[in-house]
């Protein structure tokens, strides 16, 4: 009997080891796996974080490509007119070049071709040309006007009544993520998607058309000036007649702003006469303020830095600003 007894032991001690070995084996193949992932993980955020750094770079090697450009054409212009139009080489887009792994591809924007929205507010006072000019965007873009009295808000020109009605704090503080009017110029046109009336579909009507330049002053370049902000310039100047202007002024840049007033479709405009402004100084055929983006991928990164570009009159560009995305 006892004999029996003891016998029974070691089978039920062995099958606890088993089991025992079992666990152990399965939480060691379990912390292997976990490991071997976050290895895995770990390499690919190290060759991610490697390819961006490699990207920026490449992007900025764009950059000092448009910068570059921007020299040439000031120093290579021939008949001096030292005018900025479509038709020179730094308004070409620099198609796809090939890189290890991936391409780079750029272009070169006149930011003066465009409204410089913090031109609307200069000094906390509002500019009557400008805001005139904008309100004529938003009726060509057929955005409802009120908006332009919103920006301006945004803005600070709403004198003592901005907090009271202009800039309407109390909507503003109401909305999911609560804020307060800026009450001062916006660094980058995105800042507007904050002002009240200015939803996902009239901000991709505007922001083609408006641009946000440190100096209030900046005139606008009628050679590369789109209809939209053609029409916004020259008063009862209707959207096929702005169409045929920029084309002519494809065609034919203007030298200076007197051929450009001087032009037929311009003096013709039902409005042109009336309109002092169009000869306000806030016009100009020459610029010195471009944006540049450069697009760069590599293998499943895509990569984009814009730069924004001051030149002198000697030709030399410094760097104002940079933004970037990646994904």
């Amino acid at each position: 009997m006892g004999g029996a007894v003891r016998s029974a032991g070691p089978p039920a001690q062995r099958g606890v080891a088993l089991i025992t070995v079992l666990l152990v084996v399965a939480l060691a193949t379990v912390a292997a796996v976990q490991m071997t992932t976050s290895d895995q993980l770990d390499q690919s955020r190290t060759g991610n974080r490697l390819a961006l750094v490699q990207a920026h770079q490449l992007a900025l090697g764009g950059e000092d490509w448009a910068v570059a450009v921007l020299a040439r054409d000031l120093r290579d212009d021939e008949d001096d007119s030292r005018r900025d139009s479509r038709d020179q080489a730094w308004a070409q887009v620099l198609p796809p070049m090939p890189v290890e792994g991936g391409q780079v591809a750029g272009r070169i924007r006149d930011e003066q071709g465009r409204l410089n929205v913090n031109a609307l507010v200069d000094g906390g006072s509002v500019n009557p040309v400008a805001l005139e000019r904008f309100q004529r965007l938003l009726m060509a873009l057929e955005i409802e006007p009120r908006v332009a009295r919103a920006v301006v808000d945004w803005l600070g020109g709403g004198g003592d009544a901005t907090h009271a009605a202009g800039a309407d704090d109390a909507y503003y503080q109401a909305r999911e993520q609560p804020h307060l009017a800026a009450l001062r110029p916006v660094a980058t046109t995105s800042e507007l998607r904050l002002v009240r009336g200015i939803d996902a579909a009239v901000w991709q009507r505007l922001h083609p058309f408006i641009t946000a330049l440190p100096s209030a002053g900046t005139p606008i370049n009628v050679n590369t000036a789109p209809p939209p902000v053609l029409q916004a310039i020259v008063p009862g100047l209707d959207r096929t007649t702005a169409e045929g202007l920029y084309e002519a002024a494809a065609e034919e840049p203007f030298d200076t702003v007197e051929a450009f007033l001087e032009h037929p479709l311009v003096a013709g405009a039902p409005e042109a006469d009336e309109a002092g402004e169009l000869r306000s100084g806030q016009l100009a055929v020459r610029s010195g303020m471009f944006r540049v983006r450069v697009d760069v991928q590599l293998g499943p990164i895509e990569y984009t830095l814009y730069s924004w570009l001051q030149r002198n009159d000697n030709g030399a560009s410094r760097v104002i600003r940079r933004t970037r995305t990646a994904n």
